[in-house]
């Protein structure tokens, strides 16, 4: 999305307004200058009232060109936004969708569309800006490379990480080490099946791994859960020994190529080191079945975008959704020339 900003618009300044809970991640990415976020505390309703009025008055004092909502959900973000002062007002609106309704304070309203990434959908929110089109930025959604700046590491600081988490587990020395990551976090139904977890978790101990079960301290039951069920010194807990994000970001960059992560979905990541030492007899490994889980997903939720798909019988009423899918628009054009060619006959 910031790429696509900085494209269309190369003079502009850009300015951020986040959480204190997600300005970490933000100062990782290292694309917005420290002077320029302004963060809203939200440990308390005192706190987070102040620092919105604050945010509102220096919003108002940058005399804003243009502001772009994020949020799906939070109310907060769409009034922030409609207090901000800017004349372009952009992000997601239901239009005919269920939910998702946050008031009417969006002039640039961008249909939110769940069988895209949401980093594409940002990108369509950068569009919007400069969009006449009802629904906003109406486009072809291509499938974009999607890909993160390397995180730029201080000096000795990958070293320190690894002498300290070696020093704690002797045991993870010269091991390939995995990392798992069972929690669902504020939507636990979003978590794989703990009975998954402990059976990847097993059988990469069984072929010489060491598995490291991250979290924050309310992960602590899984991860005991976790430990117990491979009983193996090898599984190691983890769980609130990161206090911030750029720790866990970190801890990930110890791994080798040939080392492995575990996210919370399952898939399962492998080094290309693994892949080429593997014998032609062997199973086709943790890599392959993540890449079969991926396509399965897929294929569902193509199917899901099938069932889900409005059938009007009027062309027209179907102008609002043509970003939905890349087809309709074929569709549109083959009604409206039936309906050209019989009014002729």
């Amino acid at each position: 999305m910031f790429e696509r900003l900085r494209e269309n618009h190369p003079s502009a300044t850009f300015y951020v307004l986040c959480s204190d809970t997600n300005r970490p991640a933000l100062d990782l990415l290292d694309i917005i200058l420290e002077e320029n976020v302004i963060t809203m505390r939200t440990g308390s309703a005192a706190a987070l009232i102040a620092d919105a009025v604050r945010a509102v008055r220096r919003m108002r004092a940058l005399r804003l060109d243009a502001v772009l909502d994020l949020e799906l959900f939070a109310r907060v973000s769409a009034v922030l936004a409609g207090l901000s002062g800017a004349r372009i007002r952009a992000g997601f609106h239901r239009f005919t969708q269920e939910g998702l309704y946050r008031g009417n304070i969006m002039n640039r309203p961008v249909l939110y569309n769940p069988y895209q990434h949401i980093a594409n959908q940002f990108v369509t929110l950068a569009e919007a800006i400069s969009s006449t089109d009802v629904p906003t930025a109406k486009r072809e959604v291509v499938e974009l490379p999607l890909h993160l700046p390397p995180l730029a590491l201080r000096a000795d600081e990958r070293e320190a990480a690894r002498d300290a988490l070696y020093q704690r587990y002797p045991s993870l020395a010269d091991r390939p080490l995995v990392f798992m990551s069972p929690g669902g976090g504020l939507l636990p139904i979003r978590a794989w099946p703990l009975a998954s977890f402990a059976a990847v978790a097993q059988a990469l101990i069984a072929r010489g791994c060491a598995v490291a079960i991250l979290g924050t301290t309310a992960d602590r039951d899984l991860a005991q859960t976790l430990q117990r069920a491979c009983g193996s010194s090898l599984c190691i807990d983890l769980t609130g020994y990161t206090s911030t994000v750029r720790e866990v970001t970190v801890l990930l960059h110890l791994q080798r190529q040939d080392e492995l992560r575990v996210g919370r979905f399952g898939e399962i990541g492998a080094g290309r080191d693994v892949r080429r030492n593997r014998s032609d007899g062997e199973d086709a490994g943790v890599g392959e079945v993540a890449r079969q889980r991926r396509e399965e997903r897929r294929v569902d939720r193509l199917q899901r975008q099938r069932r889900l798909r409005p059938r009007h019988s009027d062309a027209r009423d179907l102008e609002g959704l043509a970003g939905i899918d890349g087809g309709l628009n074929l569709r549109l054009r083959s009604q409206r020339q039936r309906g050209r060619k019989e009014k002729c006959e």
